[in-house]
């Protein structure tokens, strides 16, 4: 016999059809207007009940009090162009609050307790039929399927009996239907974020499929998540499979205390005085870049560049020098393998990342079933590239300076030159997957920020034009000459790259694992060992409370006089604490130089191409990429 079980998900966040015109009800009941008409009958209600909205949802919030229970604290009609939650119950010690949106004329008139969109839906997300449904056989099936409901029942009932703000899950994704597809990681979170930043719990509840996840709100938890309980929060919860990827098994996903021990070997890479060595590197892939942008914009149409194919270009070449000892010279071949690994890794992930969070959530499930995440060809590529490398160097005994050099070291002696405790020695997967991880994070990052940078100095042309200066003021001091001190002096330069690593953070969002259970300061609430907790960078570098009309772009946050007054932990485009990103100086001086050097030599214009505002693909994991590309006017100066 068929058997159909009716499970309702996380209602469609940012979709809904536009229509032009849509005719809302318009009422509320709030302290200071009293009239229950608004509830029980909006069309009676006196004045404008019945507006024109040129938005995409008529809207229906309701907020009761916990206690008394079913209380009306709070009751609005109207319209919104993107609302806070389409159809949602929230929680938290003091309100249960309904939002409640839909897309047709009028059609925000109920009691906001039931989906406009489906009136048989009870709060709690279930059909209110009983799930036995009269016909079915009463065997082990029923059963197993009985314990299975309840379990999840149980499960999604979890942050209720902390006593913890959260928001209602539906199965089976929790509360993360549609990411990737409808809507951003980093959109859906930050949302959430602005809701709960004022409650009176630390953060807010949330499930990752059946998983309980913690979302934070607050900086001083996260501060002490950094620093103070660092030991808690060690390892990110990544998911990765040493044994059928062994790519995946890199640095940014290792656990302690394999991740603390490499990372204190593959530290001395990325020391001031290591960047200080390869800057002529850098300064001479920067000058191939200005050449072959001056010979791109004598043929492109009407001088309109597609900046961040450039800017990965010119990533791409400096971290194959640097890390691996290899002229890729992308910017002349932009069809060389390197670029187009490099690329892949990013664009086009190899699962959605819906899969990447089932894959996080339900490790030794995917563990077993032998998930890799990687594709097969950038695997094999990198593998390739890398045992190429070392049986050269080896072979003609070739010593470099570089990121490759101290593997080499690692894979033959388990200890760099010099010292005397050994990790043991390194496989050939294991520099494998560290060389990957250098190379596509080191390029990616670098570059978005370049283009992010562009982007924003094209529209503010006034900002453009003080950096510009601030490049060439101290160039004269140097005689024209791009050096490593003059960079370090181009402080208005390196408020522009802050204050786009604000705006547009190379990672949108951080996790950490809780390694024990772990009793937040001055509240009764318990992180349990094994619960993922997220930091929403992106959230938090747009909250308006810490930075002030945080959609504008404005450097001077970052200056000698504003910057003090940032919260500690409010600014990590790079992570923060024990695990913040071991490259975060050579990301910065890289994208720093390129910058500088193309703002030397040309100016850069808004075009008919360019998308403005930015929209972001909602397909990718944390990174923000530019939907389209960014399309620039450049001009030779």
């Amino acid at each position: 016999m068929k058997i159909v079980t009716k499970y309702i998900v996380l209602g469609l966040i940012f979709t809904g059809k536009f229509v032009e015109a849509l005719r809302c009800y318009s009422c509320s009941i709030t302290s200071q207007n009293t009239d229950m008409k608004c509830l029980h009958d909006p069309v009676s209600v006196e004045g404008q009940s019945v507006v024109n909205c040129n938005k995409k949802y008529c809207t229906i919030l309701r907020q009761e009090l916990q206690d008394p229970a079913g209380k009306i604290n709070t009751f609005v009609r109207g319209c919104e162009e993107k609302p806070i939650l389409l159809n949602d119950v929230i929680d938290d010690p003091m309100f249960r609050t309904y939002y409640r949106s839909c897309s047709e004329d009028l059609c925000n008139a109920g009691d906001a307790i039931k989906n406009p969109s489906d009136q048989k839906i009870s709060p709690d997300g279930y059909d209110g039929e009983n799930l036995l449904v009269a016909g079915l056989p009463f065997n082990s099936s029923s059963i197993s399927f009985v314990l299975i409901f309840w379990f999840v029942k149980n499960r999604f009932n979890y942050w209720k009996n902390q006593n913890v703000p959260f928001l209602q899950p539906k199965f089976p994704y929790g509360n993360i239907k549609g990411f990737g597809k409808n809507f951003h990681q980093f959109e859906f979170q930050q949302k959430i974020y602005e809701i709960y930043k004022k409650k009176l719990s630390p953060f807010v509840g949330l499930y990752y499929y059946i998983q309980p996840v913690v979302l934070c709100t607050d900086l001083e938890f996260i501060k002490n998540i950094f620093m103070r309980d660092s030991a808690y929060f060690l390892d990110r919860g990544a998911y990765y499979n040493e044994k059928d990827n062994p790519i995946s098994a890199h640095l940014f996903n290792l656990d302690n205390p394999k991740w603390k021990i490499l990372r204190n070997k593959l530290t001395p890479t990325f020391t001031s005085g290591k960047i200080k060595t390869m800057f002529f590197t850098l300064c001479d892939v920067g000058e191939r870049l200005v050449k072959k942008l001056e010979k791109e914009v004598e043929i492109a149409d009407d001088g309109i560049l597609e900046m961040k194919e450039f800017s990965a270009r010119f990533t791409t070449d400096v971290i194959g020098s640097f890390g691996f000892g290899i002229e890729i010279n992308s910017l002349e071949h932009p069809d060389t393998e390197f670029r187009v690994r490099g690329s892949q890794v990013f664009e086009k992930p190899k699962y959605p990342p819906i899969f990447f969070q089932f894959c996080v959530n339900f490790k030794p499930l995917a563990r077993m079933l032998k998930i890799s995440t990687t594709a097969k060809e950038i695997e094999e590529f990198f593998t390739r590239i890398v045992k190429e490398t070392i049986e050269y160097r080896e072979k003609n005994q070739i010593i470099r300076n570089d990121f490759m050099n101290l593997l080499i070291q690692l894979k033959n002696f388990g200890k760099l030159e010099g010292d005397i405790t050994s990790i043991g020695k390194l496989t050939l997967n294991e520099i494998v997957a560290q060389c990957f991880i250098f190379f596509a994070a080191g390029y990616e990052t670098s570059s978005t920020t370049m283009a992010y940078a562009l982007f924003e100095l094209a529209l503010n042309q006034n900002i453009q034009d003080k950096a510009r200066d601030n490049v060439r003021k101290i160039l004269s001091k140097y005689d024209g000459k791009f050096t490593y001190e003059g960079l370090m002096e181009m402080d208005y330069v390196d408020m522009c790259v802050n204050e786009t690593l604000r705006k547009y953070p190379p990672v949108s969002f951080i996790t950490r694992y809780c390694s024990n259970d772990y009793k937040i300061e001055h509240t009764e609430h318990v992180i349990k060992k094994g619960q993922l907790v997220i930091i929403p960078t992106y959230a938090i570098h747009h909250d308006k409370d810490i930075f002030p009309n945080p959609e504008v772009f404005d450097p001077e946050r970052f200056s000698q006089l504003e910057s003090p007054k940032i919260p500690q932990v409010a600014f990590m485009p790079f992570g923060h604490g024990a695990r913040n990103c071991i490259g975060l100086r050579f990301g910065q001086i890289q994208a720093k130089v390129g910058l500088a050097m193309l703002l030397n030599n040309f100016k850069f214009e808004l075009s008919d191409k360019t998308q403005n505002p930015l929209k972001f693909r909602k397909d990718t994991i944390v990174m923000l990429i530019a939907e389209g590309g960014i399309h620039l006017k450049v001009t030779k100066i």
